[in-house]
């Protein structure tokens, strides 16, 4: 076969155009694919400067190139038609001495490359367009709901100050405490429809550390008290008092992860610890952890756990409530504040959160709030009989959990179920069967399942069968 033949069966199956030209632009050689894009049956008489005028011009009857540097170079460029349309294309210019002064060009249809270009951009700009109205939309729906429920809540807590029987006091109090539970869902709408838009910000100033610790911990002692469990902080000697960061988010991180804790724990404690993880000439790295003996978490689980709007385990939000955004919020918090959060546990035995930090140390100055709060590992304690707060220092080795007083909040947890179902709050009643059988010990198994045919009986809302087992409980639970 000769070499000429060979050529054109080579350029002639290609997928690419391919152009040959003389040194007055005549193209004198050009593949199937070319008079195919071109819509030239012949290109006889034909100039290159038709098809390419952005690379080349016809210059006293020579070619020219119009850009010198484009040789052995990819360009995106347009090749016109026989009716003056045109189509882009990448085109790759040849021109070498031994081609005897012709030039060559290769391109490649770029049009559906091109149209796949303008269809991701249109639908990254309609996807945007949509984040930001819905970001709007939400701040507006939000803001309308506050409103309502703010009006509600404090209504309620007006009542409180009127003369009010026990059992209407417990349901201004359980009124108070759902419009908290909408108050912190429409917050975490709001601070995800920042983090969506790429608007959360970080205010930084100067503030005691540990008068933060203090009030997030003092915040939860009364659902910590409800449940009977003990609530522990740990604070490390080399974390300075005053730090320069965003309180807000900070408190936020904590009071999530502490809140979280409190929710899936029935028996035991939570416990907050803070140390120095690293300290570098432009601030320190704190580390937070936060441990409880809750129900754990599955290796299974932990992969969808920061995912917005995700539970580890979808029964959980008809049992827990709230939204699956707290985690995603807080995660996102942590990285601004250039740290990492990540858990780690067992199904059924309890698990931990930790996170770090980047902060600036700050110096205690004259005009600075004198703080006389707990140091090292101390327990936070509530007296029921004045309601008054206070802490204690505990040594390392004491025992958290004890048998006596998880029987005597197996009781009072049971009080707070007969409410709950004679309001008809049936998921509220679920959760306290839920603590009470896991408050009774292990080797009472009469009330272990006398507990677990509670459960069962509140999660089917059967109100008679329900009754009259809180009422064969409570009499083993008195004898004990």
């Amino acid at each position: 076969m000769e070499l000429e033949t060979l050529f054109r069966l080579l350029i002639n199956s290609s997928r690419e155009a391919y152009y040959v030209f003389n040194r007055a632009g005549e193209i004198i050689e050009a593949s199937a694919t070319a008079s195919k894009e071109t819509e030239y049956e012949d290109f006889a008489g034909v100039n290159i400067s038709s098809v390419f005028p952005a690379l080349v011009e016809i210059k006293d009857g020579k070619f020219r190139w119009l850009d010198e540097a484009v040789e052995n170079t990819d360009i995106l460029t347009s090749a016109y038609r026989k009716n003056s349309t045109c189509y882009p294309v990448i085109a790759r210019v040849i021109k070498k001495d031994y081609l005897d002064g012709c030039g060559f060009i290769i391109s490649s249809d770029y049009s559906e490359e091109k149209a796949a270009i303008t269809r991701t951009r249109q639908a990254i700009e309609e996807m945007q367009y949509g984040i930001k109205m819905r970001t709007e939309f939400m701040a507006n729906v939000t803001h309308e709901l506050r409103t309502p429920v703010n009006g509600m809540k404090g209504m309620a807590e007006n009542l409180l100050d009127t003369q009010l029987s026990p059992s209407q006091t417990e349901s201004i109090e359980i009124i108070i405490r759902n419009c908290n539970n909408m108050s912190k869902i429409i917050n975490d709408i709001l601070d995800f429809s920042k983090i969506e838009a790429g608007h959360m910000t970080l205010e930084n100033r100067k503030f005691n550390f540990r008068q933060m610790i203090d009030n997030i911990m003092t915040m939860h002692l009364q659902k910590t008290s409800e449940k009977g469990l003990k609530l522990i902080a740990n604070i490390s000697p080399d974390v300075p008092n005053y730090i320069v960061g965003d309180e807000v988010r900070i408190s936020q991180v904590i009071n999530n992860l502490i809140g979280n804790a409190i929710k899936f724990t029935s028996v035991g404690y939570i416990a907050l610890e803070v140390s120095v993880n690293n300290r570098t000439a432009s601030g320190i790295e704190l580390f937070f952890m936060v441990v409880d003996t809750g129900i754990g978490i599955s290796d299974d689980q932990k992969a969808n756990l920061f995912k917005a709007f995700t539970q580890a385990d979808g029964s959980i939000t008809r049992r827990f409530g709230g939204t699956g955004l707290g985690l995603t919020i807080s995660k996102q918090i942590v990285e601004l504040m250039g740290g990492s959060i990540r858990v780690e546990g067992e199904k059924g035995k309890g698990s931990t959160f930790s996170f770090t930090i980047n902060v600036e140390e700050a110096e205690k100055e004259s005009e600075d709030e004198e703080y006389s709060g707990p140091s090292g590992r101390y327990e936070y304690s509530r007296d029921l009989k004045d309601d008054s707060f206070g802490y204690r220092s505990i040594g390392d080795d004491e025992e958290l959990v004890d048998e006596q007083t998880n029987l005597f909040n197996a009781k009072d947890a049971l009080e707070k179920m007969k409410l709950c179902v004679e309001l008809g709050t049936w998921e509220k009643a679920e959760g306290f069967s839920d603590t009470i059988k896991n408050m009774i010990p292990a080797d009472n198994q009469e009330l272990k399942r006398l507990a677990f045919r509670l459960e069962l009986c509140a999660r089917k809302e059967d109100y008679d069968q329900t009754v009259k087992l809180m009422a064969e409980l409570e009499e083993k639970l008195a004898g004990m």
